[in-house]
């Protein structure tokens, strides 16, 4: 798991600049109905599962609350090959969506929607600022 997170994360970094354009907020609905298509064979998806069919799956809760999980690095891992997982073709909007609904887990809206209001939830939140490009 740790081996993921830093391949995720470094391919987040390297991969960073080349993604210049803004992208749609993701739809957590969306994504979970992606996710019952394509991930929960293998991941177990919802808020109360904690095992995955295949033990080598992270619970989709488990990756949210990962210390350091954003959505720069779940990005990274979604398209990079690992060994236990096959090699899925998302389209962006579809990968935003799946984002956008592990996220969900740790209490971090996706898009425009507002934070929420009990700081508890933000405990394991990790707040990324951009410098906005003139």
């Amino acid at each position: 798991m740790t081996r993921i997170l830093c391949l995720a994360i470094a391919a987040g970094i390297l991969l960073s600049p080349m993604a210049g354009h803004a992208r749609e907020p993701g739809d957590p609905q969306k994504g979970r109905v992606l996710a019952e298509r394509t991930c929960m064979s293998c991941h177990a998806i919802g808020r109360q599962q904690l095992r995955s069919p295949n033990p080598d799956a992270p619970a989709f809760r488990q990756l949210a609350r990962t210390p350091g999980m954003t959505a720069t690095a779940l990005r990274a891992g979604l398209q990079t090959s690992h060994r236990n997982m096959p090699n899925l073709v998302l389209h962006e909007q579809d990968r935003e969506d799946i984002i956008a609904y592990i996220l969900k887990f740790n209490g971090f809206p996706a898009g425009k929607a507002e934070m929420p209001a009990d700081p508890s939830l933000l405990t394991d939140t990790l707040f990324e600022s951009v410098k906005p490009k003139k």
